[in-house]
């Protein structure tokens, strides 16, 4: 199973993601959709007519909001992001602590947490070949998938966990304090 999570609006082109679960169908025909998230009805109105129009109803599933988001990124395979500007992509971050890989667009924040090839792929916005090309391969290689799962979850612990972050932030404001203290004075 695969998913998308967050908010359902236009800047997270779930578009893309359903033309490349399309591009999924024949070679995947067990492969689940999970679009997860509040949008619009506007928004929400496209995407469904774009899964009835690719024959996608019985794979491609709109959940909504959901409480449950721990079980769901443990029921999952892979998270994706096909979003055309993210500024971080907590989902992202979220899933690859729960030792998930990832497939993202490169559209900002993910070029920061991912790397390419080590804990998930990065396909260029829009590009829904690419995306189902980067799940399937993920899918298709027990042993490729185990290991992008395994470095996606030490990443995060590396670099993207609550003690680091706070430990980052508090030298950050260490350093601009020693340098407000040995800044010139100019108001005299």
């Amino acid at each position: 199973m695969a998913a998308v999570c967050g908010a359902l609006q236009e800047r997270k082109d779930v578009l893309t993601y359903i033309r490349s679960a399309a591009r999924l169908r024949d070679s995947h025909p067990e492969l689940h959709h999970l679009l997860i998230g509040q949008g619009s009805g506007d928004y929400l109105a496209r995407l469904q007519n774009e899964i009835d129009n690719r024959g996608l109803t019985d794979r491609v599933h709109l959940l909504g909001y959901r409480s449950d988001m721990p079980a769901l990124l443990s029921a999952i395979d892979v998270l994706v992001s096909t979003a055309v500007d993210e500024p971080f992509g907590r989902t992202l971050i979220e899933a690859m602590a729960a030792g998930k890989p990832v497939v993202s667009t490169r559209s900002g924040g993910p070029e920061e947490i991912i790397i390419h090839g080590e804990c998930g792929f990065l396909a260029e916005v829009g590009d829904d070949a690419a995306v189902a090309e980067h799940l399937a391969c993920l899918l298709d290689d027990a042993e490729l998938y185990a290991a992008m799962g395994k470095a996606a979850r030490e990443r995060v612990l590396q670099y993207f966990d609550l003690d680091t972050s706070v430990r980052k932030i508090e030298r950050i404001f260490d350093e601009a304090l020693r340098t407000s203290e040995n800044a010139p004075d100019l108001t005299s």
